[in-house]
């Protein structure tokens, strides 16, 4: 019996929708709804399968759960109810499916994922009010949890699972993973679900969230003048950030820049449609982030810019995707892209045959 642990997110209702086409059998899911910081909603729908099961309380769900010594476990996210339940049953054999956020901050693992005025942004906005204090109080003591149970549990992990290696041999030499193998593993969306392009690119895309990680105000601040001419789109609907939404928004006004901030959630086709309408698109993130989204634009043609540091460019450059450094968009007129050539690498990568031999894989 494969057993899986997640939190509630869209990533694995795909994931159950997927396992259920290719390995119907055999699998089992528990969410876990405790103090976790993923506060997605969980769909009627996964939790009405039969192989479903929601616990509000780790606690509770290690007591009821029963695990025989051949089943096999898949944390689909490393946090710390996963790194519980990868403790107490560390004879069997355990899959980390790697997400980043389980590591990224943490005070022994080098994050230097802010540019110098996102970073100034994030010193002022941490000033000792008492909310914040609170708010950090309470982050501190997620970090310190995770900071005393991640290399403990990570001793016990047979595979890491993830699309981009280097993220693994960084994690390697700061982490104890000594006896876990290298799976390449991926979540991300079928080509037919990532929808054609319709032949108009007017839009410049910033940024794909309103996570400080995106160092927005970096990007408009290098390249205010470039996008004079550009009418830019920012995605700005999650997570809650009240302060740096207003930040960015008073700058594109100052700068009388033409843009539309996206800060209700969409619906998805719609979304979709903003995507395919994209010509250029500007990542600020240092970090793997993002990735279905770069992923649809390559496919459909958009000229996408990432920072060099980021381990999703180095590995799109390394399969011989067109994709430029972020300190090239000032010559991004005078760039191109292969369509074909991208659409063709992302399909045999990530397309639905891929897709369904890293499922037998992963799962047999």
């Amino acid at each position: 019996m494969n057993i899986h642990f997640a939190h509630n997110s869209i990533f694995i209702e795909k994931f159950i929708h997927n396992q259920e086409r290719f390995i119907p059998e055999s699998n089992n899911f528990y969410y876990i709804k405790e103090d976790s910081n993923l506060n997605y909603n969980v769909s009627t729908a996964v939790v009405s399968r039969r192989n479903v099961c929601l616990y509000f309380s780790i606690k509770t769900l290690i007591k009821n759960l029963k695990v025989n010594q051949e089943d096999r476990l898949y944390f689909h996210f490393f946090s710390i109810e996963n790194q519980k339940l990868c403790l107490k049953f560390s004879k069997n054999i355990s899959y980390w499916l790697f997400w980043g956020g389980e590591v990224y901050g943490l005070p022994y693992i080098k994050n230097d994922i802010f540019l110098p005025i996102t970073l100034n942004f994030k010193k002022i906005g941490e000033k000792q009010t008492f909310k914040n204090v609170i708010n950090q109080s309470l982050g501190l003591l997620i970090r310190c949890k995770l900071n005393v149970g991640l290399p403990k549990a990570v001793k016990h992990i047979n595979y890491f699972c993830h699309f981009v290696h280097e993220e693994f041999d960084r994690l390697k030499e700061i982490l104890p993973l000594y006896k876990a193998v290298y799976l390449d593993w991926n979540y991300l969306v079928f080509e037919s679900e990532l929808g054609p392009s319709n032949g108009s690119k007017n839009l410049t895309l910033l940024g794909q969230s309103a996570t400080l990680s995106n160092n927005h105000l970096d990007v408009l601040s290098m390249y205010r003048n470039e996008l004079e001419n550009e009418q830019v789109i920012i995605p700005l609907s999650y997570p809650i950030n009240e302060k740096y939404v207003e930040e960015i928004e008073n700058f594109m006004i100052e700068k009388k820049l033409n843009h539309q901030i996206l800060k209700e959630k969409i619906p998805f086709s719609d979304y979709n449609k903003i995507l395919n309408n994209v010509k250029f698109a500007i990542f600020g993130f240092k970090r793997n982030q993002g990735t279905g989204n770069i992923i649809q634009l390559l496919i459909s043609g958009a000229l996408v810019f990432l920072h060099h540091d980021n381990p999703f460019y180095n590995y799109l450059k390394s399969i011989g995707v067109d994709v430029y450094q972020l300190n090239e968009f000032k010559n991004r007129l005078t760039l191109e892209v292969d369509i074909d050539k991208n659409k063709m690498t992302m399909n045999k990568i990530f397309g639905p045959e891929a897709l369904k031999i890293k499922y037998n894989r992963l799962l047999n």
